[in-house]
């Protein structure tokens, strides 16, 4: 079983393994749910960013999308999910539900 770091981590090497395609979101969104649904103590954070991963699917697919957009949602998931990783990686359980609050309303806002 992997630990709450490679967890999250796993989502970043999947993306840049596959290109910061659409195909990737989709991939991410399979892990992370998955993911979720074995590691209860970290469902909440995996689900907004496999939520997230959809979210670009729908909006991006089927269509091309420019290489700057493409690459500002790269840096902005990324950005979340390490977000996310460092953050879960506490005790403090306020702070947990803090972060993930703000994380949702910034991917809530971006898209």
């Amino acid at each position: 079983m992997k630990n709450t770091h490679e967890i999250f981590d796993t989502l970043i090497e999947l993306l840049e393994d596959l290109g910061k395609s659409t195909r990737g979101y989709r991939k991410c969104a399979e892990v992370a749910l998955a993911a979720a649904a074995e590691n209860p103590d970290i469902a909440a954070p995996l689900y907004v960013l496999a939520t997230a991963a959809e979210r670009f699917v729908d909006i991006n697919d089927r269509m091309p999308v420019p290489s700057k957009v493409m690459q500002a949602a790269y840096e902005s998931y990324i950005g979340d999910v390490a977000t996310l990783r460092d953050g879960f990686a506490g005790d403090d359980d306020k702070q947990k539900v803090d972060l993930l609050n703000s994380v949702a309303a910034r991917i809530i806002a971006r898209w």
